[in-house]
């Protein structure tokens, strides 16, 4: 089918079905529920009336099952008025709605007058009986009482079970949004929405692009982890709906300032252990709130600000903690080196005598000296990180007539922040920060019109805007320190140089960036209702712009396996890019949907749906992208395997060089129908148990990130990647890389060498490149459960909840090397070394470890038992607690940072991608959080000086205890055989998995976690040792937060407000090294994963 045909083909079975439909959309809620008469007869034609404290009124009549649903309800209290002739009439209050949540509100009239009425105070339903639906509404107190170090409330993401985060690190910097994994999936596949707008970056899906507003501006927000209806869609992984605050009918707001001093802080453990003393931090968050009536009953308005300012040493990216050669000293003469190095002196390299004497502005060496001389870490230093934010929300409700409303909300922010170490795989010494500016725009229309009781209709349209700009800092040049470079007229510094295991200085690949990316959705959701079928129809519209620069790699990166290689100059890796940098991405995206919710008895729900998903692959504005297909691979020039856009024009459009499709893929997936099935069935009345399940089928959507990894691939640039170039190409530390050429050389295509041209020292190709059969990534999702509402308060819910993906993204090194025997010689190759690796590429000239394939080829299966107990406020005290029970395996490896998904990669066989099967680099087998707070009593009634004294206090709190995450023992100098660069590493003859393991606690293993002598290097083959066959320290921390309000005159009071984030000061270890070529580290534990204790104060004005 077209894919044009599809929308009339939703309308055209809407309009056949005809009924009344049923809707709540990422930004609404409703309201379902039986009315019947004292002898529990149902009660069709009563009047069922709805009023927000805004004015807001819709009316619905009873059908002839006595049922009745008010759809697409913005989230807030609402009072019922249910009447009928008859009947006195039943008022119940405060009755609540969340958004994407079904509320039940059942009723039964009284016998006797109209005009008579009998008010209930509404107790909403812990249990959800019409949805099979997983997940949480977070809303209310929970916002903004819960202890969020740095006030972000993605930090609650991680409150469900079955979602999967790294403890938060509360001495991060900046805003600090967290990503979770949920049900089995990565971090980059959630889909984020805010007032029901799409706010995902195209470019990498992830905590990087969320906007991020002040708890006080939040409604609610919500995280649906599994069997989520056919309205939702876009990602495989979690649903996140978040929703800003509206004004109501009287003047609200507030005025807070929170605090952090490092002389409140505990010091980190390792900075302890070398005597460094605690980290500058201090932080500042102020802010305010007012929100209240232009016209009572009719628009109201909302805003909030808040400021941050920071200045932050204890924040990872301010930490460095290292294992620095132990007998480098501060005399840097060639003798000096040569003892700290055991190389001759007339060995040492000029470049490396040079780099280890060059000094920063600051007169300080650019390679310190060890603090002291013991193995392990023995060097540490916290730079401290400057950053600022400003961020506005406004928003206005505004009831056009009864039946229609309209709303608009705009969030604003920027926060530009200097860091000092590390961005982006860059420097783990002072001296190479960079500086990073990112602006966030988001704003939400929606025009809610109620056509009749029967008929709702939404329309929704909005732009979020995300801009970065990175630049990096360059303290010293190339050419100071004897380094030549063919483009150091536009790229002076040095490249990334480091030792494996120990320091590293320049800037990183990535530290340069800019990229806007503008996302336009226009989205209409029709609600119709009809008997016992609840419909839903909506058709969503994305176009996404993403135009940026990127010279990654274009300064290039040097790496030697140890202190000794890189005194010599003796290069284990080279990488350097040239080419265009510059790109312009257009993404088009069509999603519809259609969804019955079928009540087949009173008991007994359906969630029937259909998905209908087309997302578009990028195409460049000016056609300037590119793959490789090896199905029209040969040596020489082109055509030679190379394919660009079929959108090329003028100079980018090469002679010889084929023109495929405008996204460069031979097709896309024009049918991605994703059915759902779930139902919600009462196993008892009163409706206090319910059991629930379903399946489903959920395309996840490919960011951007093969081709923005792409940017500067042949044609259009060129990627130069040598593993040992000094021994077939004579690579040098003063002269490292081949000359590519300036990017105003490009595009061009080189000629592919053949074996005769390696041979004599060509340089073989390398890149980033595009399957041209890429498909749509989607997972399956399968579950059941059963919820036992008990003792009135609380929700018991016990399920099982699994997933199973596929055609899951990752990067393939599809060039790597074949082995040769006499048998079967390979280009006159019949025996196998490091050096002739590049004449046994599976693509003759190509690098086998530097052509890289972005393939949807990786899987993964997930099983979890999920508890979770809710207890409701009342006397005081309201928790959530969840515990999940899970394990999750895939191919490829899932932990890639700020690089997104798509750099997914496995080291091992990469003909063999089957022997990469094994535990996630996220699975984490148990995981419980708690979290909640609690009101203590009154004293004397709150009156007197002991009543002022004793009342009004409050503890919040949220506790998790994880375990830890699986590693992989690796030899990044094994493989050499296959001409890769890492791989795993070997078991020591007669070792297992059990014999690598190590009991006693972490404290005592820091300097060996796990049993080393139980794995060898994997010597030029591919090591035998699993993937994950280990795991790493257990997490646990406790956040507490201790609240005083003092009540100033009717309607306002005074809060202050201790939060202690690791109360307790546990020390959390992060996981030891794993590489077994780097002796100093390996099997050490050099970090910790979250901050000490952290002590923040809090003043807050409400009325």
């Amino acid at each position: 089918m077209r894919l044009k045909q599809f929308p009339l083909l939703c309308l055209m079975l809407v309009l056949r079905g005809s009924g009344r439909i049923a809707a709540q959309s990422a930004s609404t809620g409703q309201i379902v529920g039986t009315v019947r008469d004292p002898s529990g007869a149902v009660l069709p034609e009563a009047l069922v009336v709805v009023k927000s404290p805004t004015g807001l009124v819709r009316e619905v009549r009873t059908d002839e099952a006595g049922r009745y649903v008010i759809p697409l309800l913005p989230p807030g209290i609402y009072r019922l008025e249910i009447s009928r002739i008859g009947f006195k009439t039943h008022i119940l209050e405060d009755v609540t709605v969340r958004i994407t949540e079904t509320t039940t509100a059942d009723a039964i009239l009284e016998i006797g007058e109209l005009a008579e009425t009998i008010t209930v105070e509404a107790e909403t339903p812990l249990l959800q009986a019409d949805t099979p639906t997983t997940g949480r509404v977070i809303t209310g107190r929970a916002l903004t009482e819960l202890p969020l170090a740095t006030r972000n409330f993605t930090q609650l993401f991680a409150l469900t079970a079955g979602t999967n985060v790294d403890l938060p690190d509360h001495s991060a910097s900046g805003l600090n949004t967290l990503d979770i994994s949920v049900n089995g999936l990565n971090r980059y596949n959630n889909n984020f929405q805010l007032n029901g707008i799409d706010t995902n970056g195209i470019g990498i899906n992830n905590a990087f692009s969320y906007p991020v507003p002040a708890p006080d501006a939040l409604q609610e927000f919500k995280v649906q982890t599994s069997l989520y209806d056919a309205s939702y869609g876009r990602s495989a992984g979690g649903q996140i709906a978040v929703v800003t605050r509206s004004g109501t009918n009287e003047f609200h707001g507030s005025l807070y300032h929170f605090l952090r001093n490092d002389k409140l802080n505990a010091n980190d453990f390792f900075f302890n252990s070398t005597g460094t003393p605690r980290p500058k931090f201090i932080r500042n968050q102020f802010g305010f709130t007012l929100g209240g009536p232009i016209a009572r009953d009719r628009t109201h308005v909302f805003g909030s600000y808040q400021g941050s300012r920071e200045r932050n040493g204890a924040a990872r990216g301010a930490l460095s903690t290292l294992a620095l050669p132990p007998l480098l000293t501060d005399d840097r003469t060639a003798a000096g080196i040569s003892r700290a190095s055991g190389v001759p002196e007339a060995a040492i390299s000029p470049v490396a005598l040079r780099i280890l004497n060059a000094r920063l502005p600051d007169g300080s060496l650019v390679i310190p000296s060890p603090q002291m001389n013991r193995p392990g870490v023995n060097y540490s230093v916290s730079v401290p990180i400057r950053f600022r934010e400003d961020q506005f929300v406004v928003n206005v409700d505004h009831q056009i007539r009864a039946n229609n409303k309209l709303s608009g909300k705009f969030f604003f922010t920027q926060n530009p922040e200097r860091v000092g170490l590390n961005v982006f795989f860059g420097a783990n010494v002072p001296g190479f920060g960079s500086s990073l500016q990112n602006n966030n725009r988001h704003l939400a229309l929606s025009d809610l019109h109620i056509f009749g009781p029967n008929l709702t209709n939404e329309v929704r349209v909005g732009l979020h805007r995300l801009a970065a700009d990175f630049r990096p800092n360059e303290p010293i040049t190339a050419a100071s320190v004897g380094i030549s470079r063919f483009n150091t007229s536009i790229f002076p510094g040095i490249p990334t140089i480091g030792v494996l295991g120990s320091f590293q200085i320049g800037p990183g690949p990535f530290d340069q960036l800019f990229t806007v990316i503008n996302t336009f959705t226009s989205a209409d959701t029709v609600s119709y209702i009809r008997g016992r079928h609840h419909l839903r129809m909506g058709v969503e519209v994305r176009r996404i712009q993403e135009n940026g620069d990127l010279p990654s790699f274009h300064r290039g990166q040097i790496l030697f396996l140890d202190f000794p290689s890189f005194v010599r100059g003796d290069i284990f890796l080279t990488v350097v890019a040239s080419g265009i940098s510059d790109f312009h991405y257009r993404n088009t995206d069509f999603n519809a949907f259609l969804q019955d919710d079928f009540k087949v008895s009173s008991r007994l729900t359906l969630n029937l749906g259909l998905r209908y998903e087309f997302n578009g692959a990028a195409s460049d504005k000016f056609g300037r992208l590119q793959t490789f297909d090896p199905a029209q691979y040969r040596t020489g020039p082109p055509p030679n395997g190379f394919v660009i856009a079929g959108n090329a024009r003028g100079r980018f459009r090469v002679p010889g060089v084929p023109l495929g499709s405008d996204t460069v893929l031979k097709s896309e997936d024009p049918n991605n129908f994703a059915p759902r099935f779930g139902f919600a069935y009462r196993l008892s009345e009163p409706h206090r148990m319910v059991l629930r399940g379903g399946y489903g089928l959920f395309y996840d959507r490919l960011s951007n990130q093969p081709p923005f990894f792409a940017v500067g691939s042949i044609p259009f640039g060129t990627l130069d990647v040598a593993v040992f170039p000094t021994l077939f190409r004579g690579a040098t530390f003063a002269n490292p890389f081949p000359n590519l050429g300036l990017p105003s050389e490009f595009p061009k295509v080189p000629i592919v060498p053949n074996a005769a041209q390696l041979a004599a020292g060509a340089a073989p190709i390398s890149g980033f490149f595009m399957d041209p059969n890429m498909r749509t990534p989607y997972a399956q999702h399968f579950g059941l459960s059963l919820q036992h509402e008990f003792a009135k308060d609380f929700l018991l819910e016990i399920g099982y909840v699994g997933t199973k993906g596929t055609k899951l993204i990752q990067q393939v090194r599809i060039a790597q090397a074949q082995l040769a025997s006499p048998a079967r010689p390979i280009n006159g190759i019949t025996e196998n070394t490091p050096a002739n690796a590049v004449l046994r590429s599976r693509f003759l000239g190509f690098s086998p470890d530097g052509l890289k394939q972005f393939q949807t080829s990786g899987n993964s299966t997930y099983h979890s038992l999920q508890i979770t107990v809710t207890k409701r406020l009342s006397r005081g005290l309201q928790f959530l607690a969840a515990y999940t029970l899970s394990k999750w395996l895939d191919d490829r490896t899932t932990i890639t940072g700020i690089q997104g998904d798509a750099t997914a990669f496995a080291p091992g066989d990469q003909f063999n991608l089957s022997l990469n099967k094994g535990r996630s680099d996220l699975d984490r087998r148990h995981r419980f959080v708690v979290s909640g707070t609690y009101d203590f009593p009154t004293i004397s009634g709150g009156r007197g000086v002991l009543g002022h004294l004793f009342s009004g206090w409050e503890l919040a709190w949220i506790a998790v205890f994880q375990s830890g995450r699986p590693f992989s023992v690796l030899d990044s100098g094994g493989a050499s055989l296959f001409g890769v660069t890492t791989s795993r590493a070997s078991f020591a003859p007669g070792a297992t998995r059990q014999t690598a393991l190590r009991q006693g606690s972490v404290h005592r293993r820091l300097n060996q976690f796990f049993n080393t002598a139980a794995f060898v290097a994997a010597g030029p083959g591919f090591g035998n040792a699993g993937r994950n066959i280990l795991t790493g320290p257990d997490q646990r921390n406790v956040d507490l937060s201790l609240l005083k309000r003092i009540p100033i005159r009717e309607g306002q009071h005074l809060e202050f407000r201790a939060e202690f984030f690791n109360a307790f000061n546990i020390v959390n270890f992060a996981n030891p090294g794993s590489d077994i070529a780097t002796p100093a580290t390996f099997g050490v534990i050099t970090q910790t994963s979250t901050s000490p204790r952290l002590i923040q104060f809090a003043l807050r004005y409400s009325f």
